[in-house]
């Protein structure tokens, strides 16, 4: 059975570079989800309106937007933003 979900957030890393005096997150981490949790996520997904993409930062993770991206299409899971 395949889910439908409203929202969907991923935390695909604790990496950061920044010193935001506001963080919660504490000291950066170096940890990344792994392409094989994401495509669990994505197996298991028909459909999601909205995708949050968090971190630390994420964009030092671009691996990880690319599989979430690549296992979204190759299980079919719908996005609607």
């Amino acid at each position: 059975m395949k889910f439908n979900l409203r929202n969907l957030m991923l935390c695909i890393t604790h990496d950061c570079n920044g010193e935001c005096a506001f963080c919660m997150r504490g000291e950066p981490q170096k940890f990344y989800m792994s392409a094989s949790v994401i495509e669990k996520i994505f197996s298991q997904i028909s459909y999601v309106e909205h995708i949050g993409i968090t971190g630390g930062e994420p964009s030092l993770y671009p691996d990880g937007i690319r599989s979430i991206t690549y296992y979204a299409k190759k299980h079919g899971c719908k996005i609607g933003s």
